[in-house]
């Protein structure tokens, strides 16, 4: 049986028990929130979000924006070349990109897209551009949710971010995405294992090892929580997390269970994000009924 159908889920399963379940059924993984998602083939009809992904050469764990087993809704995803991830992670995202973005993300709504995404969080500062130049809404980055977690928290406390570099993260960049300036941030570890293998893709090849086994294995998660916890010492006033990296979401479970708070990041944004785009955009058999309108005044208490 290949390596890869023994690590589908994230840490919190012991080795045993996924044996198990997947021997007992092999066409189907317990640990998967949405066994029975639609289809999210490229060539499937029906509208779709469409996630414009940067050009890299790492494998992605499920839960990762990127990979397919993630939503449980139809993804459309286009690569935009030269989108590497030098130009994106950095305090100002190369603006020479901004065009190979937009065409992408027309591309992407002419083969069924109803609303647009990325893969980094460190392209915050195309929000406005990309959605004055496209024709569907457009919710860029995870750093979008910083105002509106804020917003949710008791009197004291704030939303802390964790970041794939901190050194990239300016206040100017959080704020072009309407988070406060001072906004507390953590980053994976400098010359840690995942700045080896997503920043720098220093991957082993693909003949060598299964890949998508290393991306799960990595001990990212052990990463994370270690920049979490790091992040909460230096800001107690810290009440929730945002994930700005789409690579982390695979451990978010982890991170939470270990600080004790909320962790959002860029499958809690998308989801929320195709709940309205689907409203307006599947058929109406596809969505709920709407509510009545009511008749009178005493149909109120």
């Amino acid at each position: 049986m290949p390596a890869r159908l023994l690590y589908l889920r994230p840490p919190r399963i012991t080795q045993s028990s996924k044996k198990l379940a997947v021997l007992a059924n092999p066409g189907s993984d317990p640990m998967d929130p949405h066994p029975h998602a639609p289809n999210r083939d490229p060539a499937h009809c029906g509208p779709a979000l469409g996630l414009l992904m940067l050009d890299t050469r790492f494998e992605r764990a499920p839960g990762d924006v990127g990979h397919p087993r993630t939503f449980g809704f139809p993804v459309l995803r286009q690569v935009v070349p030269g989108a590497r991830v030098s130009r994106v992670v950095r305090s100002d995202p190369d603006p020479e990109l901004l065009e190979p973005f937009v065409a992408a993300g027309r591309e992407l709504i002419a083969r069924g897209a109803v609303g647009i995404s990325t893969s980094c969080g460190f392209l915050a500062p195309f929000q406005r551009q990309l959605a004055d130049a496209l024709a569907v809404p457009v919710a860029i980055s995870s750093l979008l949710q910083v105002p509106w977690v804020d917003a949710l928290l008791p009197a004291g406390r704030r939303s802390g971010v964790i970041t794939a570099r901190a050194s990239a993260l300016s206040p100017a960049l959080l704020q072009s995405a309407g988070a406060p300036p001072d906004t507390p941030v953590a980053g994976m570890p400098p010359g840690g294992r995942f700045e080896r293998l997503v920043l720098l893709e220093q991957m082993p090849e693909a003949a060598e090892v299964d890949q998508e086994a290393v991306a799960i294995e990595s001990g990212f998660g052990d990463e994370l929580v270690l920049a979490g916890r790091s992040l909460v010492r230096r800001h107690p006033e810290v009440g929730a997390i945002v994930l700005e990296c789409t690579n982390l979401p695979p451990w978010r479970h982890r991170l939470a269970a270990e600080l004790g708070c909320p962790v959002f990041d860029i499958t809690t944004l998308l989801n929320w994000f195709w709940q309205g785009l689907a409203a307006g955009s599947l058929p109406a058999a596809a969505t709920p009924p709407p509510i009545p309108a009511p008749t009178s005044t005493r149909d109120f208490p």
